[in-house]
C-alpha cells in the first residue's frame, strides 16, 4: 500500500511543477537544502538562503504515517 502513496505524490509534484512552470512561477523541484529534501521552493533555493520569509516550500507527503508526516513538517519549520 506505500507504494501507491508514494507514486501519487511522486505524480502531484512533477504535475504541480509542471502548472507552476506553464502559468510562469518561478519555482524549483526535488532540493536538498541542509540534508533536508524540499519538494518544491517558490521562487528559488538561492532567495531560501537569503530570505526565508519571501519563499514558499511545499512538501507533498509520499506516505500516510501520521509521525513520519510530522517529523518532516518539523524538520521543514
Amino acid at each position: 500500500m506505500g507504494e501507491k502513496e508514494e507514486s501519487l505524490g511522486i505524480l502531484a509534484t512533477g504535475l504541480l511543477h509542471y502548472l507552476l512552470t506553464n502559468a510562469l512561477i518561478p519555482s524549483q523541484r526535488k532540493i536538498d537544502y541542509n540534508g533536508i529534501q524540499i519538494d518544491i521552493v517558490i521562487p528559488n533555493l538561492k532567495t531560501l538562503e537569503i530570505d526565508p520569509r519571501k519563499t514558499l516550500i511545499i512538501y507533498i507527503p509520499k506516505t500516510i504515517d501520521k509521525t513520519s508526516i510530522e517529523q518532516k513538517l518539523e524538520q521543514l519549520q
